[in-house]
């Protein structure tokens, strides 16, 4: 059967594949073939819906959501930046590298399962900038971290969620695991997320920094030693916004978030 599709440019073919409703602004019009054809998927037949299957100038066309899901590849419309992403995509360029979406949904759930009330602005598109952000501070300063700093963290990171674990009491292992599940995690993953917590603290906050709080403690109770953690704590937070804010950009080529 030969059809004739008025108002239809091909340039926003996908689009209609991507969207339930187009705006046809086009006077274009196109002819295409419906010839009962199939598809074959690994020796399996698996179809578009009626009329999404077509032969034009001697070319098969199938919606691209039919396609990349029946392969496993999620697709996605970016409005933003007018662009389809299948499968994984960039959410920011860096100047050596990129950060993924898996990556930063990720570190968007590790925040999620230590702080559950945050999944209240996850909708949010301040909220996930930040987060992305401070993902890419957390890349870039642990590499700035030596050996004995790291090894140290590791150490660190596993009292630190031992003492997790020991003072959230209203929560059973069963829970706990419950809840490693439901958001694809692992214990591993959150001692990396300790562990890099502990490596930042390091890295932001210099000897020097402590020190100088240190003096200007009047009659303190306990040595330099004894309050180095309690001051990197204290200053961690301030210096990793200051961070992220004077030298984060110099980072970043473009952000892509949707």
């Amino acid at each position: 059967m030969k059809v004739k599709l008025k108002g239809l440019a091909l340039g926003i073919l996908i689009g209609i594949m991507l969207t339930t409703s187009v705006a046809f602004t086009s006077s274009t019009s196109i002819k295409v073939y419906f010839n009962n054809l199939k598809v074959m998927l690994d020796g399996v037949e698996n179809n578009p819906a009626a009329g999404e299957l077509f032969i034009y100038q001697n070319k098969a066309y199938v919606p691209i959501r039919f396609v990349s899901e029946a392969l496993g590849k999620e697709v996605k419309w970016d409005e933003k930046n007018r662009t389809i992403w299948i499968g994984k995509r960039i959410v920011a360029v860096l100047n050596d590298g990129a950060v993924w979406n898996d990556e930063l949904d990720s570190y968007l759930d590790l925040i999620r399962f230590f702080n559950p009330r945050y999944i209240r602005y996850e909708r949010q598109s301040d909220y996930r900038l930040y987060m992305l952000n401070h993902l890419i501070a957390t890349k870039i300063l642990t590499l700035r971290a030596d050996e004995a700093v790291k090894k140290q963290a590791i150490i660190t990171a596993q009292k630190d969620l031992d003492s997790y674990k020991e003072f959230n009491t209203q929560e059973t292992p069963e829970m706990y695991n419950e809840r490693l599940t439901a958001l694809n995690l692992t214990e591993s993953d959150l001692l990396e997320y300790l562990t890099n917590i502990r490596i930042i603290k390091h890295v932001v906050v210099s000897e020097e920094q402590i020190k100088a709080v240190y003096d200007n403690i009047q009659q303190p109770d306990k040595t330099l030693e004894e309050s180095k953690e309690d001051i990197r704590k204290g200053l961690s937070e301030s210096l990793l916004n200051q961070f992220m804010k004077d030298e984060l950009p110099g980072y970043i080529k473009e952000i892509k978030l949707p």
